[in-house]
């Protein structure tokens, strides 16, 4: 049995991974939820032009459309054909719409069904793509994180093979269930079943006699069962992609052997209890029947097993590292962590001379000098050493703006921000910069922004808004003489909503008419993030002002029902299905 430090730190590893899984599934909820409202939009407009106060009938639903009413429908037609291949939906659907889009007749059930299947798709190209997006990235991270953290326990560190990203795809696509059909097979079957009984429940719909509101809560109920369908395919089809990384890990570093690790409680299944502690030839590893997952939400993982003479070299102070290039032994300080050992052993891009912690310490820092009129006089900006924001003292007031200390001090603060994906040196900056942008606000309804580069620069100096004016002018200098403009895509913004919510609708606009912005940052006291990434830089002038009277629009029938943060959740979310941009928050 591997020490509980080692135990502890797979432990960790395996619950990082089905972390990703909990974002997915929570972006799916919004995303259902977006969708829902936009199908009872379409069932409220389509009753509106065809029935009364006394509901519709069959024979009414079924009467052919107008002349003008079927050229407003062929131009609905042609967006949906435009989205459809924007947005590579399938072959299926795409051949539906062109055959309704040349036909000289259509009823008003056929449009009703085809405005209901449209939004399915998209629902189901949706699942599809976030979930294999995510089944990739567990896939790569799992098994480059295993292989650091089997080394670094067996205290030899070496070359691990690049993830080859064709094999990925054939291993998140093999069928494994007894159907023979991968996860991708299963959302659009399901799609199709889904279309089958919302088309059902329409027609019996008019036939009763029953008002929007019952269609409404139809609509909810078949889409809440469709977002349970995707939670438990993306629960069961991480697990296995999971288990698999592991094992093509264990397979790489040649360890022959894996033990199994169950989270022991009150909740435990009585098979995992069974299995804990059980040595499995990795020859004889079966996902499902020797190794995790046993069932469904199961808790357990694996780790290698090396031995029962395997010394705890947790805290030993130096580890022996072995040079890739010169093949010499040497040594450094500590363990190295998952950044320092990807960069020297996966992708070779740098030695170990170049992480040395005194090399590390000086890329801390870029531009060092723009900060030194800042840093005099802030007792609450964060010491140096610890990277910590210190509590409130004793009895100091509190105001709706103190930053909670807990929450933005948590590993689970620092996770959320690298889990945007830049270099460990960038990631740094960033959390030293948003930590910047809430202690020197803190208890005070004041923002502060700061630009910095995607190669770890700060850009000009920082700015701040006006006390109680709820915004700041965050100025993107010109670069010095002599350099190129900032290139598109090179940019990273950050600032503090005091207020909790997410990007205001100024702040989106401005982001989507400024090519340079790569990433924008909001960070909140309560310990909230929000991102937002992957803007779309192929929009003429033209469509942006569209798009912004269209975001507007949305924003003030969303603020109707919902609070200020929740609107803007929802803004930003619909602009994510659209593929406006990608937004995420933790």
């Amino acid at each position: 049995m591997p020490s509980n430090y080692w135990a502890k730190r797979y432990e960790d590893e395996s619950e990082r991974a089905f972390g990703l899984g909990k974002m997915t599934s929570k972006n799916l909820r919004e995303q259902a939820d977006v969708i829902i409202r936009r199908m009872e939009k379409n069932v409220n407009d389509w009753y509106q032009r065809y029935a009364d106060e006394n509901g519709i009938s069959l024979a009414d639903a079924r009467k052919e459309l107008n002349a003008r009413e079927l050229k407003a429908f062929k131009m609905t037609l042609e967006e949906y054909r435009r989205q459809s291949e924007q947005e590579g939906l399938s072959e299926e659907h795409q051949k539906m719409l062109k055959q309704a889009s040349i036909r000289k007749r259509l009823d008003r059930e056929q449009e009703l069904y085809i405005n209901t299947v449209h939004e399915l798709e998209r629902w189901a190209k949706t699942q599809d793509t976030d979930i294999s997006d995510l089944l990739n990235k567990v896939y790569e991270s799992t098994n480059y994180r295993t292989a650091h953290l089997t080394q670094t326990m067996k205290g030899e560190y070496g070359k691990y093979g690049q993830v080859d990203p064709n094999t990925v795809q054939r291993i998140i696509h093999s069928p494994w269930a007894p159907d023979g059909k991968d996860f991708s097979e299963r959302i659009w079957d399901n799609r199709k079943k889904l279309a089958k009984t919302m088309q059902s429940e329409f027609t019996q719909a008019m036939i009763i006699g029953q008002g929007t509101a019952d269609i409404s809560k139809a609509i909810a109920k078949n889409m809440n069962t469709s977002y349970s369908n995707a939670n438990r395919l993306v629960e069961t089809e991480l697990a296995r992609v999971h288990s698999q990384a592991f094992m093509d890990c264990m397979a790489e570093l040649d360890v022959d052997a894996v033990e199994i690790l169950a989270t022991l409680d009150s909740k435990t299944s009585p098979i995992c209890r069974r299995m804990d502690g059980k040595v499995i030839q990795r020859k004889d590893a079966k996902p499902g029947v020797t190794i995790p997952p046993f069932h469904c939400h199961c808790r357990s993982t694996t780790v290698p097993y090396l031995g029962d003479d395997l010394a705890d070299i947790a805290g030993s102070g130096t580890r022996a590292a072995r040079d890739p290039k010169t093949g010499k032994t040497v040594f450094v300080e500590g363990e190295l962590d998952y950044g320092d050992w990807e960069d020297v052993y996966v992708k070779q891009s740098k030695t170990l001379k170049d992480i040395r912690p005194q090399s590390v310490q000086s890329t801390m820092r870029p531009d060092a000098g723009h900060y030194k009129a800042y840093d005099k006089g802030l007792p609450q900006e964060m010491p140096k050493n610890t990277g910590k924001v210190p509590p409130h003292g004793k009895g100091e007031p509190t105001t709706p703006y103190d930053v909670n200390r807990e929450a933005v001090n948590a590993k689970q603060w620092f996770d959320a921000i690298k889990a945007l994906g830049f270099s460990r040196q960038v990631t740094r900056l960033i959390r030293k910069e948003a930590l910047k942008c809430l202690t020197k606000n803190d208890g005070i309804n004041r923002e502060r922004g700061i630009i910095m580069s995607t190669d770890g620069r700060i850009i000009g100096e920082e700015s701040f808004g006006a006390i109680g004016g709820n915004n700041v002018r965050i100025h993107i200098p010109d670069p010095p003489k002599g350099h190129k403009k900032h290139a598109d895509n090179s940019l990273i913004v950050i600032h503090n909503h005091p207020k909790n919510i997410p990007f205001s609708i100024a702040d989106i606009t401005a982001y989507l008419r400024n090519p340079s912005i790569h990433t924008a940052i909001v960070v909140c006291p309560n310990g909230s993030i929000y991102s937002i990434q992957n803007i779309r830089k192929d929009m003429s002038k033209k469509q942006v002002d569209v798009l912004e009277k269209d975001i507007q629009t949305l924003y003030t029938n969303l603020e109707k029902n919902h609070t200020t943060g929740r609107s803007l959740t929802l803004l930003l979310k619909d602009l994510e299905l659209r593929g406006v941009l990608k937004y995420y928050e933790a």
